[in-house]
């Protein structure tokens, strides 16, 4: 396991690359103690170029205050920018956003990102 910073580990992976949503999944816990933990949301990004295989796997936990605006019928984003919260009043230590549209945004406690 890697003591990188999770936001570093997701910057490797060069996501401006996978602009194109693939699926975006949320859930909300069913079961007493799985309320602790929030809501997840997945997201599965690819590149531009249909034929290209790889995929961004991005897993959110704890997730709060999630906007997600539509504007055209193929949903896409410039990039996802991840950053820290400075302000320890909330429980969420990352904002996710659009960086350059804002269609989404929102905060969660814990992220993991892979390719695929």
């Amino acid at each position: 396991m890697s003591n990188q910073n999770p936001i570093e580990l997701y910057r490797l992976l060069k996501p401006k690359q996978f602009p194109v949503l693939v699926r975006l999944e949320l859930k909300q816990p069913e079961l007493p103690h799985e309320i602790v933990e929030g809501l997840s949301l997945q997201i599965e990004l690819r590149p531009f170029e249909p034929h290209d295989r790889r995929r961004l796997n991005l897993k959110f936990q704890g997730v709060t205050n999630l906007k997600l605006e539509q504007t055209w019928s193929e949903i896409s984003f410039s990039l996802l920018d991840i950053s820290a919260l400075q302000d320890q009043q909330w429980e969420a230590r990352y904002q996710v956003r659009d960086a350059e549209s804002h269609s989404l945004i929102f905060r969660c406690k814990n992220f993991e990102a892979a390719l695929k």
